[in-house]
């Protein structure tokens, strides 16, 4: 019944004012809602595509650290070898030769000794050359997962001052109270059936043969 009664009563301008003022803000807060709702979402995948890019970029790079370190591995090791081995061709050459020309023994003991030595100081050279070489892969792989991190956590805060920026200002549209407009009461001319003004059919006077 309230209803029906309202339905009847035509709101005054202040009321329909109002009306508008609140329909306008619903609409605003709904639009500020639905702005920051997509924000979040936005900030959430570019959180997302950043871990997932930098999960791929550490397990490519660890692996291709890791098939660079193996190869060099194995050609140093070779070369190890080789270095050792011409190390006991050396001594075996000298033991012939001493045998051969009968040479002063202590002083033939003497020089395998140093080969021995320098041989032993070669290879603990390589050996030291070959841990700083992994020790400078290691920080290289380190440096490089800092600076990753530190572009996604320079991106993290990117996206939270996003998230955290204001709401945008409202529409100048947005503001503008409605009036009511007068309507004039437009009449058609057929709408009239009656005029006081009547226009006759024009017509001429026809001058009669008299001669006949």
């Amino acid at each position: 019944m309230r209803r029906k009664v309202a339905g009847r009563l035509r709101l005054s301008p202040n009321e329909e004012a109002q009306l508008l003022k609140e329909e306008h803000e619903r609409r605003r807060k709904l639009r500020l809602q639905q702005v920051r709702e997509q924000e979040r979402n936005i900030a959430l995948q570019i959180r997302q595509d950043v871990k997932q890019r930098r999960d791929e970029h550490l397990n490519q790079l660890a692996e291709e650290l890791e098939a660079e370190w193996q190869k060099t591995q194995e050609e140093k090791i070779k070369a190890l070898e080789n270095l050792y081995l011409s190390s006991l061709r050396a001594i075996g050459e000298g033991h012939r030769e001493a045998k051969e020309n009968e040479p002063d023994l202590e002083a033939l003991a003497k020089q395998a000794e140093e080969r021995r030595e320098t041989a032993k100081k070669r290879y603990k050279e390589a050996l030291k050359e070959q841990k700083n070489q992994k020790e400078k892969l290691l920080r290289d792989q380190t440096r490089r997962a800092n600076a990753r991190k530190h572009a996604f956590d320079v991106e993290r805060e990117r996206a939270a001052r996003v998230a955290s920026l204001p709401p945008p200002p409202p529409h100048p549209f947005e503001n503008i109270e409605l009036k009511n407009i007068t309507t004039m009461k437009i009449s058609d001319v057929d709408n009239f059936s009656l005029s006081r003004h009547h226009i006759f059919d024009p017509y001429v006077d026809r001058e009669m043969n008299t001669e006949q």
